[in-house]
């Protein structure tokens, strides 16, 4: 009776790439990948961490009978197909790994039907689950930032475009009321222009007859009265002008911002859809 051990029965039969054959010895490589860095007058070194490192086996193994020749040729055929292939690890099992080194060799000590050779692989992943070659894509954060600034810096926009038509009309009520008043100060004015040329007339008139220049002193002050009233008007007038010219520019500002909402909004949902 053979005894066999227990771990014995959970090993698989090698192959490579659909092809089987028999192990000598596998040496495998793994751990973590590493920078070190050695600076003057420090005795240690700052070991830093990179990832996780290659996982690699090196596969020494034969194929063996008097179909040598053929298995020979199918596992050479494996060896320069291109691309990954499914390496069956008798104590790991299936693994897709990439075949970075091979050599063969026979010997007349191991007879005429015995082949043998070493593959060395490197785990790695199917072609199609991973990009060959870099692909520029968009900074989802900085795109998502500067939807969120115009977006903020649209809210006062917001508002205004909400009560723009309020606004609007009580625009054209203080533009109404300042054309008026406008046309009052004009009237004003050139009745104060009449009456200062008609003071002048009578002035120089009265001089000439004798009459002192003085009697027309309580004249002058009522015309420089009305003067003074009509350029303090004026300025109040000049005032809601400015003020208008304000509100006019805001109402504009808020179709822009209002523009710039719905862009940002777009932008968001174009990065949405890209996450």
């Amino acid at each position: 009776m053979v005894f066999t051990p227990i771990w014995y029965n959970d090993l698989q039969a090698a192959s490579w790439r659909g092809v089987p054959f028999i192990v000598e010895s596998i040496g495998t490589k793994a751990g973590r990948r590493v920078a070190v860095h050695e600076y003057p007058f420090r005795d240690t070194p700052w070991v830093e961490d990179l990832g996780k490192g290659l996982e690699e086996f090196t596969v020494v193994g034969f194929v063996q009978g008097d179909d040598v020749k053929s298995k020979f040729e199918s596992i050479k055929r494996a060896c320069e197909q291109s691309g990954p292939g499914e390496f069956v690890h008798p104590r790991l099992g299936s693994k897709t790994v990439s075949l970075v080194a091979s050599g063969f060799s026979e010997a007349k000590e191991s007879g005429s039907n015995v082949v043998g050779f070493s593959l060395v692989f490197l785990v790695t992943q199917e072609e199609s689950s991973t990009s060959l070659w870099p692909v520029a894509k968009t900074s989802t954060l900085s795109a998502i930032t500067d939807a969120v600034l115009n977006t903020n810096g649209a809210a006062s926009g917001s508002f205004l475009d909400g009560v723009k038509d309020i606004v609007g009309d009580g625009l054209a009520a203080v533009q109404s009321v300042r054309e008026t008043a406008q046309g009052y100060v004009d009237a004003v004015q050139r009745t104060v222009g009449d009456a200062r040329q008609a003071l002048g007339a009578v002035q120089g008139f009265a001089t000439a007859l004798g009459v002192p220049s003085g009697a027309f002193g309580r004249f002058n002050r009522i015309i420089n009265s009305a003067q003074g009233a009509v350029t303090e008007v004026s300025s109040g007038l000049a005032m809601v002008q400015r003020t208008e010219n304000g509100v006019s520019h805001a109402l504009e500002g808020a179709t822009r911002l209002r523009d710039t909402v719905t862009r940002a909004g777009s932008t968001v949902s174009n990065l949405v859809g890209s996450l």
